[in-house]
């Protein structure tokens, strides 16, 4: 027999071979996350199909997956940034958030949760309400196709919501979902789990800009979830049309003053802005009447809104927030403390612990019984909304905010005409201009400062605390519009139909600065 030979160079191959799995696994950790560990009940089982969010607090990218037999989830983030936010969330169990941070350079990020027993479930109560016929559009059945609800203006009065804001009457329809709003956007709805961007409002038959008209000069809504009515375009949710009132020969006017006061809220025992409600005023009122009887009336309408809301900001919270959100109360007074011994602003004048939101509108509307057979409608809208301080957040002073401004308004005019009995021809144009405007209170960098905080249960977390300028609210918005519809109808026989041709036309402009980051963002 011959004797191998000992070669160097396969030697080199088989030590090679040998240490590439070390290699490997300690290349895991340098570039992506491995988030891991397993989801128990109070009584230590484990808990399967239980739904795991991570977020990474740096690239604000969330995965989400669901927990395995055993109680494990896995999530991998390939550059995450080693700092995340887990939301734990179970059937019948408490939803449990942490936030995970790399330690050290470990190729995997082990969180092990506890999920608590639920609520005790009280005794249901069943009410239920008169059956009547469904309304539609005249307070009839709902046309063929459509699936609408009439909202008339006396009902909407009668109910303990704000019947003029528009997104909150389409809530009354079935199947819509509200969209809750923030302090720097709108609120909306959302129909058969759309965007609000796919929903629609229209003012007397042609879109509207604006998200609400005073509680006085509407005369009728109507919350329409179903598109298939070729008649109606423009949305793939819901639409929101909104009529409004007109003069007549008497003079009639009315007025309305609602009242929501943070004092009468239900007490949770905490005082600051973190568990306090909000005081609004809202005052409105319309008058309409004849110019020339029984050929010109006019109808005039107004409403100021005035909500001042807890400012939730670091100086504002109390121990028992601060640890609700993860910050250490030692460390935001150190934070603070060393602000104002670098002589940094805290607060500007007016918003140390409230934010004011006032919104301002109201509509004009003139009515020409040309004759018997023509009507001409020609009616003006306005509105303006500031509110001040916008953009700060619950870890941040409350000078790293600003001011928003925006106004908006239109001109529409609309010629109904019949021709014999038959034909029926309506025409309408709407032009419109809006704007918006935000500035920062501090002409500065803006700050960020990183917090790692041990909490008294035990566990630690990262926050980021703001201070100095606001590097997104150096911003300017305007947009104008011109829409134009053509309506042609026919009613042939006894009435059962009506054939009808028409046109829109649409056309929107819009122009944007938004000069993010002048003065530089610090970490």
């Amino acid at each position: 027999m011959r004797r191998a030979r000992n070669n160097p160079v396969v030697l080199l191959l088989l030590l090679a071979t040998a240490l590439l799995p070390g290699r490997l696994i300690a290349q895991v950790g340098t570039t992506t996350d491995v988030l891991t560990g397993i989801v128990r009940d109070s009584a230590g089982q484990p808990v399967p199909g239980a739904i795991v969010e991570a977020t990474s607090i740096e690239t604000q990218i969330t995965r989400t997956t669901r927990t395995d037999p055993r109680g494990r989830y896995t999530l991998l983030f390939p550059d995450g940034g080693g700092q995340y936010r887990l939301i734990v969330r179970a059937i019948g169990k408490t939803p449990v958030m942490r936030t995970v941070a790399r330690q050290a350079d470990e190729d995997r990020l082990i969180t092990n949760i506890a999920l608590g027993t639920p609520a005790t479930r009280l005794a249901e109560i069943v009410v239920r309400g008169r059956q009547g016929p469904p309304l539609g559009g005249d307070g009839g059945p709902p046309t063929p196709g459509t699936i609408e609800r009439a909202i008339p203006a006396e009902r909407a009065a009668r109910l303990p919501i704000d019947a003029s804001d528009l997104t909150i009457l389409a809530t009354l329809a079935p199947g819509v979902v509200s969209v809750t709003g923030t302090d720097s956007t709108a609120a909306g709805f959302s129909v058969a789990g759309q965007r609000p961007t796919s929903n629609s409002t229209t003012l007397d038959g042609l879109t509207f800009g604006g998200a609400g008209v005073p509680q006085d000069a509407v005369r009728n809504t109507r919350v329409i979830t179903n598109s298939y009515d070729v008649a109606r375009g423009q949305f793939s949710g819901g639409q929101v049309a909104t009529t409004t009132m007109g003069g007549t020969n008497s003079v009639r006017g009315t007025g309305n003053y609602g009242l929501r006061d943070r004092d009468l809220s239900v007490s949770t025992g905490d005082s600051t802005a973190f568990a306090q409600g909000f005081t609004q005023h809202q005052l409105s009122a319309g008058i309409g009447g004849p110019l020339v009887r029984n050929k010109v009336f006019y109808f005039l309408s107004g409403q100021g809104r005035f909500r001042d809301d807890g400012l939730r900001s670091l100086l504002s919270a109390s121990p028992s927030s601060l640890n609700r959100l993860g910050l250490a109360p030692d460390s935001a007074s150190r934070f603070l403390g060393f602000l104002a011994d670098r002589g940094l602003p805290l607060f500007s004048d007016d918003s140390l612990t409230s934010r004011s939101t006032n919104d301002l509108s109201s509509i004009a509307r003139l009515d020409f019984l040309v004759s018997s057979n023509q009507t001409l409608t020609v009616r003006g809208d306005w509105r303006q909304n500031r509110s001040e301080p916008t953009g700060v957040g619950q870890l941040s002073v409350p000078s790293s905010g600003g001011s928003t401004r925006s106004s908006g308004g239109g001109g529409m005019a609309t010629l109904s005409s019949r021709f014999g009995t038959k034909v029926i021809n309506e025409f309408r144009a709407y032009f419109s201009r809006s704007a918006q405007r935000g500035e920062a209170f501090e002409d500065l960098p803006q700050g960020r400062v990183q917090v790692i905080s041990a909490l008294d249960d035990g566990t630690q977390t990262v926050s980021n605390l703001s201070f100095g300028g606001n590097s997104g609210l150096s911003q300017r918005r305007a947009s104008s519009g011109v829409e134009i519809s053509e309506e042609l109808s026919l009613i042939p026989g006894n009435g059962a139909h009506r054939i009808k041709a028409g046109m829109l036309f649409n056309r929107t402009s819009s122009s944007q600065v938004v000069a993010s980051n002048l003065t530089g963002t610090f970490t």
